[in-house]
């Protein structure tokens, strides 16, 4: 049968109060009936019942929250599969379902100190766990020999030493961008 509807008479007006008592066992099957029929479209419903009836059929369900346009998978589990703003990576890290966490990115531009040496906070309470991060000194004049070194990262912080022509590079931009995963709480 195809998801989406059924095409059944109902009539929550029948039976009449003066209808006879003895058609009473025909509109109990009809009324089953009808209902086993309308919720067969999206639902495992068979005849015989048995322990499956009642599940989702898999596709069935609403999957886009309509006040955020996100999309979810529903099938055994529910899990957030993109949106709006949502990152679309390859599947090599998937470990199956349920997908409890999401794929997010940071970036944004900080200032070295005095030394070379700058720590970043990622914002939006950081990572789950440990994110690639890459960088990039923003220097206007043509010098020669800038070089950045990315260390000590952690699912919260980065920090990075910057050197202009071997020497701690004071004052200078850089710029960042980062990518890892966030737990969902989904499962």
């Amino acid at each position: 049968m195809p998801i989406g509807g059924s095409n059944i008479g109902w009539d929550n007006t029948t039976p009449a109060d003066t209808e006879n008592a003895g058609s009473g066992d025909d509109r109990i099957r009809s009324l089953k009936t009808s209902v086993q029929e309308a919720l067969d479209n999206e639902h495992n419903f068979p005849i015989g019942g048995g322990a499956n009836t009642g599940y989702h059929r898999l596709g069935s369900g609403r999957v886009l929250a309509s006040n955020t346009t996100r999309l979810f998978y529903v099938g055994a589990n529910v899990a957030f599969l993109g949106g709006e703003g949502a990152v679309n990576v390859d599947g090599t890290s998937y470990d199956g379902w349920p997908v409890t966490s999401r794929w997010a990115l940071e970036f944004g531009t900080d200032t070295v100190n005095g030394v070379g040496r700058v720590q970043v906070t990622f914002p939006n309470s950081g990572f789950s766990g440990v994110p690639f991060v890459f960088a990039n000194v923003r220097r206007a004049p043509a010098a020669a020999d800038v070089s950045i070194v990315i260390d000590a990262v952690t699912a919260s912080t980065f920090s990075a030493y910057v050197a202009v022509n071997t020497l701690a590079g004071n004052g200078e931009t850089i710029t960042w961008f980062s990518i890892g995963t966030r737990t969902t709480g989904l499962t």
